[in-house]
């Protein structure tokens, strides 16, 4: 359901707006991710998408119990012989341009009605399947990036399980109490996917949320800062292009649903 709703959220954006699909939970923001000043790889331009790997050797599509068989049971045994070897890329970190990522919302929720696959979690199947078959490249008009785990923005930790970080020597002190997590360069991860996987980082994340939860529910805490105004100018800092496209084209009246993604797709692509 959430990608129906990422598809809904989508076409709210211009096409220009930079866009991150995160999982909310288990991630958290150190630098602003469209920030190319430090680093080159933010930049997203039109058209273009990031999509972001587990760590190869320690898990591939194969090698993953669950991957294994969102891809062998959403799709067949051959394209399991195909794609096997190949990296695991994570459906729950991605960024893109609102048009890229609304030809790739679009292309997911057909995936749902064209497999009929139920399987709990079965998105990444999909997601993997759109990348290794290429349709994905075909349908965004711009270019893909694929980014090595520990290479990109979005730092996905959750394979990284045979030692620890500290151990695979990425994680930092940092120099003010607060342990950083680093990509292969040595440079700071913008945003850290699935730090719940490594304990020592678990711990100090869980001790430092309760302090804030803390201070938040106290006496003496400062008021919440005021909400941003209605319309801002574009920022560097922005993590979403403010600018809306004008209001879908359906008549939510009557129903709250987009039309339906086939017919949106078959238009989208010149398909009769």
């Amino acid at each position: 359901a959430r990608f129906e709703l990422y598809y809904v959220w989508a076409l709210q954006y211009s096409k220009t707006s930079k866009i991150m699909l995160i999982d909310f939970r288990d991630s958290y923001f150190v630098s602003d991710p469209f920030d190319t000043s430090s680093r080159v790889e933010n930049a997203v331009n039109n058209n273009d998408m990031h999509l972001f790997a587990e760590h190869n050797p320690s898990v591939t599509i194969e090698t993953s119990a669950f991957n294994k068989r969102w891809i062998q049971g959403c799709y067949s045994e051959q394209h399991l012989k195909a794609y096997g070897h190949e990296s695991v890329i994570c459906s729950g970190s991605t960024i893109g341009s609102g048009d890229a990522l609304v030809s790739y919302l679009t292309a997911m929720v057909f995936q749902f009605d064209a497999t009929a696959c139920t399987m709990k979690g079965a998105d990444q199947g999909f997601h993997n399947y759109l990348v290794r078959s290429g349709t994905l490249e075909n349908i965004i008009g711009g270019e893909m990036r694929l980014f090595e785990q520990g290479k990109g923005t979005i730092n996905n930790l959750a394979a990284l399980r045979d030692k620890s970080l500290s151990e695979w020597g990425i994680l930092d002190d940092g120099g003010d109490g607060m342990k950083k997590v680093l990509n292969w360069d040595g440079k700071v991860s913008a945003v850290v996917h699935q730090w719940d996987r490594d304990e020592e980082l678990k711990k100090e994340r869980q001790s430092y949320e309760k302090e804030l939860l803390a201070m938040w529910n106290s006496k003496d805490s400062p008021p919440p800062p005021p909400p941003p105004p209605t319309t801002t100018t574009t920022s560097t800092t922005t993590f979403m292009d403010p600018k809306r496209t004008p209001p879908v084209e359906y008549d939510t009246a009557t129903s709250l649903s987009p039309p339906p993604v086939e017919q949106l797709y078959a238009t989208q692509h010149g398909i009769q």
